[in-house]
């Protein structure tokens, strides 16, 4: 699939949505020789254009992300100067985006993740992009249908089930319990996958008044950096005052109203960041089950 030329893919590869081997200080491997941080690139780039890829790291690991990234032009990779959560990560990733293209709609794309039928999670992005293309105003967000019930996972709940179509956000839930999780299932409840679709401006307008000082620390830091022959010192001194924040917590569960979820059927969609997940999953109750 090719997109409008204002499609930006955002690969998020730093934070709470990325995680390095400790053995060997490579990128974790989907399977065989392929990595987290190669894969989500190559799914990025069946979205955009390869100049219009972007993806934010941590500056600390370098060596490990560099290789992956060489494709890339080197404004599209955001460096963080440590790790402050995902909420910081990706307000950096949009600010950077907000300067160069203010019509852009962005790709989020977390690069922990596999997917076995990526034709299934493809028709899924070019029909989420296209709402976000028309509604403007809207983020919308990837829910995978569950096939397990499963405790380390965020849920999100819909207000309706609508097959190949958005729905309003009721609300999320964060890793419940085995009993709880079968509930949310049986009300239609779907993995959140932390894929989001919308127009920079709307993404943006989540961070609401709470993020207000943090936004206006990193848009001056991003301008100061672009015209000092030390780039990234100006953002250093920001990340130094920030506290840790995660988005999921701090920006979408406060702003549910704001968004749409977009049921994925089943892909076989898995978020790797868990460690040892399988051994814990448990089968989902019978539909009716409360």
């Amino acid at each position: 699939m090719r997109s409008p030329r204002n499609i930006w893919a955002v690969v998020m590869a730093t934070g709470n949505g990325f995680r390095r081997m400790e053995d060997s200080g490579r990128f974790c491997p989907f399977t065989g020789d392929e990595y987290f941080l190669e894969n989500a690139l190559q799914r990025a780039a069946a979205l955009t254009d390869p100049s219009m890829i972007c993806t934010v790291v941590d500056g600390r690991h370098c060596d490990s992300w560099s290789g992956p990234c060489d494709f890339l032009p080197a404004q599209n990779v955001f460096v963080q100067p440590k790790d402050c959560g995902t909420a910081p990560a990706i307000l950096l990733s949009l600010l950077h985006l907000e300067a160069r293209d203010p019509e852009a709609i962005v790709v989020l794309l977390p690069a922990d993740y596999q997917i076995n039928d990526e034709t299934v999670i493809a028709r899924s992005l070019e029909s989420t992009i296209g709402l976000a293309t028309t509604f403007t105003e809207v983020v919308y967000l990837l829910g995978a249908e569950p096939d397990i019930a499963v405790s380390e996972l965020g849920y999100i709940v819909p207000s309706c089930v609508k097959e190949d179509a958005s729905a309003a956000v009721s609300m999320f839930v964060e890793k419940p319990n085995a009993a709880q999780a079968r509930r949310l299932i049986a009300k239609a409840g779907l993995w959140n996958t932390f894929i989001l679709v919308g127009s920079v401006a709307a993404l943006l307008r989540l961070y609401g008044r709470t993020f207000d000082s943090t936004v206006g620390a990193i848009r001056q830091a991003i301008e100061l950096d672009s015209r000092t022959r030390v780039p990234g010192r100006a953002l250093r001194a920001v990340y130094d005052q920030l506290e840790p924040s995660d988005f999921s917590r701090a920006v979408l569960e406060l702003h549910h109203d704001k968004l749409r979820v977009f049921r994925i059927p089943g892909c076989g969609w898995t978020d790797l960041g868990r460690r040892g997940r399988s051994a814990r999953r448990q089968p989902a109750m019978a539909a009716g089950v409360l």
